[in-house]
């Protein structure tokens, strides 16, 4: 059923990449990086539509109706619903805060982040993905995303959930961690953390793995490793695999055939169906301590 790599490339390689967010791509010229005095009440038009403000963090263009800015430590709030797109996506929040300075945004309160579909590096089609969490924490600089509370991937008929995602660029890391479950179709696995490793391209599942497949199929061990490019797997510990077969075994049938020398052999008594019950061992003993039938004894004479 290749579960592990449901989990480990269509999720990890794929889905878990869910903040990084390239540099906004605008329908006219893109203007110059807002500065200080560009940040003032009048804002430029908004190439982004119903976005009245609108302000670039990092890699993440922000559109609200408020937003208060501080020149000089460069902190900002936006404390009415915020949203955006990016090159390749959208996303939106209840609210959100950080600083222009160091390129950093939270988003707090439904957020969602929904990806367009595109092509991998080999020109493979990639489904859309959206992902839904409490919160959302972009590092632009640092090349550094996380999610947390309730976070929620669906990609296609795959859907991932876990209290916690991050991914460090910087560091080629992705880690699920807190409890994570993937579901595809009829397949599901779950374990407690899940970590690809994007140097080594080795996918870590840790803390008690479980996979099924339905109606039957099950799958638990300790831990897993997975090479999401040469495919080599390796279960850890308590491991135990149940695939019940899906035929009963056929019970052979007695047939008459020639013996080895081509004269008839004996034919074969008929056997019992497989619905008679078997003789007990009471009849069986009794059968056979009786001796063998005899010939027929005439009757005695009558006395007149």
């Amino acid at each position: 059923m290749n579960i592990t790599r449901l989990a480990c490339l269509v999720c990890l390689a794929v889905a878990c990449k869910l903040a990084a967010m390239p540099s906004p791509v605008n329908a006219k010229p893109p203007a110059p990086k807002p500065s200080a005095s560009a940040l003032a009440p009048a804002p430029a038009p908004s190439s982004t539509p119903g976005c009245d403000k609108q302000m670039t963090v990092g890699e993440v263009t922000l559109c609200s109706n408020e937003f208060n800015f501080n020149f000089k430590t460069g902190d900002v709030q936006f404390p009415k619903p915020l949203h955006g797109r990016t090159s390749d996506g959208t996303y939106r929040a209840d609210r959100g805060y950080g600083n222009l300075h160091s390129q950093i945004i939270n988003l707090i309160g439904h957020v969602v982040v929904h990806r367009d579909a595109s092509k991998d590096k080999m020109g493979k089609p990639v489904e859309a993905l959206t992902m839904t969490a409490d919160q959302a924490h972009i590092e632009s600089k640092a090349k550094f995303y996380r999610a947390s509370g309730n976070v929620k991937i669906v990609q296609g008929n795959m859907t991932m959930t876990a209290p916690l995602i991050v991914d460090d660029e910087a560091h080629k890391t992705i880690d699920a961690s807190g409890g994570v479950k993937i579901v595809k179709a009829d397949k599901t696995l779950t374990a407690p953390q899940i970590a690809l490793d994007e140097t080594t391209h080795v996918a870590n599942l840790t803390g008690g793995v479980h996979a099924e497949q339905k109606p039957d199929r099950s799958f638990d061990s300790t831990q897993v490793l997975y090479n999401t490019q040469t495919e080599d797997f390796k279960a850890i510990g308590n491991v135990r695999m149940q695939f019940p077969a899906n035929q009963a075994v056929p019970v052979p049938s007695p047939s008459a055939k020639a013996s080895p020398h081509g004269s008839p052999g004996p034919r074969p008594a008929r056997s019992p169906s497989a619905s008679s019950p078997a003789p007990s061992a009471t009849a069986a003993a009794a059968s056979s301590a009786s001796p063998l039938p005899g010939p027929t004894p005439s009757p005695a004479p009558q006395r007149t």
